[in-house]
C-alpha cells in the first residue's frame, strides 16, 4: 500500500528512513546535530540526577518513539502517553505530515525489546487520571504546543510528581514562543536547558 503523505516536503525535518517515521533531522546540519545532542545530554542528566533502580517517568507526546526508547535506556519505567490522532495543531508538522497509524507503527517497531515502556494511547488529560499523585520522578511534555495546552499539561502533571522530582519538556526556544510563555507562567525559569530545546524544573 503506498504511503499517504500530507503536505510532504523533501526538506522537511520529518522523514521516512529505513521504513520508519523519523524526526532525527540527520540531514539538517547544525539543527540536526543539536536535536541529537540535546536528547543525549538530557538522558545523561536523567542518569545522573534521578534515583537509579526505581526511576519512573511519563512522556506526554511520544510521536514515533525516538525519544521514548532513549528514555527507556536510562529510566526503569517509561509511561508513553499519546493518542496518535492527526489534526491536533495545523501549525505543527508532526500533526499533519503522516497518518498517525503510520507513526504509531514506527513507535511499535522501535519499542520492540523494551519491556519497561508502558503505553497509554489517550490524551494527556485522560492519561493523568490513571497516574497516582506523587508517583513519578520525572514528567516530560512534548504534546500540543499552544500556550493553553502547554499550561494545562504542566498544571495537570505537576501533582503526579513526587516532592523533589522534576517536570520538563521540549521546544523551550524562540520558534515555539507559546511553549516558552507557558513554562515561564507556570513554573518559572527552568533549572536546566538543553540544546534541543528540552528543559527541566524541580518540583
Amino acid at each position: 500500500m503506498p504511503l499517504e503523505k500530507k503536505n510532504y516536503d523533501p526538506a522537511s525535518p520529518i522523514q521516512i528512513i529505513n521504513n520508519l517515521v523519523t524526526t532525527e533531522r540527520s540531514g539538517l546540519g547544525k539543527w540536526g546535530l543539536q536535536s541529537k545532542t540535546g536528547l543525549i545530554d538530557l538522558c545523561q542528566w536523567i542518569r545522573v540526577t534521578l534515583p537509579q533502580g526505581m526511576t519512573r517517568m511519563v512522556e506526554v507526546g511520544c510521536y514515533a518513539g525516538e525519544s521514548t526508547i532513549n528514555f527507556a535506556m536510562v529510566a526503569d519505567q517509561v509511561i508513553a502517553v499519546d493518542p496518535w490522532v492527526n489534526g491536533y495543531d495545523k501549525e505543527d508538522l508532526t500533526s499533519e505530515i503522516f497518518p498517525m497509524q503510520r507513526v504509531r507503527d514506527s513507535f511499535e517497531e522501535r519499542r520492540k525489546g523494551f519491556k519497561n515502556i508502558k503505553i497509554l494511547q489517550m490524551t494527556s488529560k485522560e492519561a493523568a487520571k490513571w497516574i497516582d499523585n506523587k508517583s513519578m520522578d520525572f514528567v516530560y511534555i512534548d504534546a500540543v504546543h499552544k500556550i493553553e495546552a502547554v499550561r494545562d499539561d504542566i498544571n495537570r502533571w505537576i501533582p503526579k510528581i513526587r516532592t523533589g522530582g522534576y517536570i520538563g519538556g521540549h521546544d523551550f526556544c524562540g520558534f515555539w514562543g507559546e511553549v516558552v510563555d507557558a513554562v515561564l507562567e507556570t513554573v518559572g525559569v527552568p533549572d536546566a536547558r538543553f540544546v534541543d530545546g528540552s528543559w527541566v524544573k524541580q518540583i
